[in-house]
């Protein structure tokens, strides 16, 4: 049984209808992800609903629990959140836009199926277009990706040593 910290139980708590612009949140990142020249890399970056963690309710490290230790981890704030972003596309110039909107976890994790799992601070980015959540086309998520890359900074890296030879 893994030992969950006490600010990660919801306990009734109410959601947060809106975040300050200087928030931050932050996210792991696996190996392959490890950033070039303290740039994360696009792919770091997931659709739908990127999940991420509200620093005003977490600690950075608690996006590595309950057993992502091996990860590094990254953060950007609210107020980097790129929307609106307009499609490229000729035939489709719909604009999308972006939010934080914490959505705690109250559930058993589907690694510890026996074993309920809350995170109060879990937060996701989703995507909407007029209101209502949408998956954006190919275009508007490479558009995301890199400027939230580029906005994203590197707070720690937990990889594993290399083997010695």
């Amino acid at each position: 049984m893994i030992s969950i910290p006490a600010r990660f139980r919801v306990n009734g708590r109410p959601t947060i209808k809106d975040f300050e612009l200087d928030e931050s949140l932050y996210f792991r990142f696996s190996s392959e992800h490890f950033p070039d020249e303290n740039r994360l890399p696009v792919a770091a970056i997931r659709f739908p609903d990127f999940s991420v963690n509200a620093g005003s309710l977490s600690q950075p490290t608690d996006v590595l629990i309950p057993h992502w230790v091996d990860f590094g981890i990254a953060v950007f704030t609210v107020s980097v959140i790129p929307s609106p972003i307009k499609s490229d596309d000729k035939h489709d110039e719909r604009e999308f836009s972006f939010k934080a909107c914490h959505d705690p976890i109250d559930e058993a994790h589907p690694a510890y199926p026996s074993q309920l799992f809350e995170n109060y601070a879990h937060t996701e980015i989703r995507t909407f277009l007029e209101g209502n959540r949408k998956d954006p086309p190919k275009s508007v998520k490479k558009k995301f990706r890199l400027k939230l890359s580029d906005a994203t900074g590197i707070v720690g890296i937990h990889f594993p040593p290399a083997p010695s030879l």
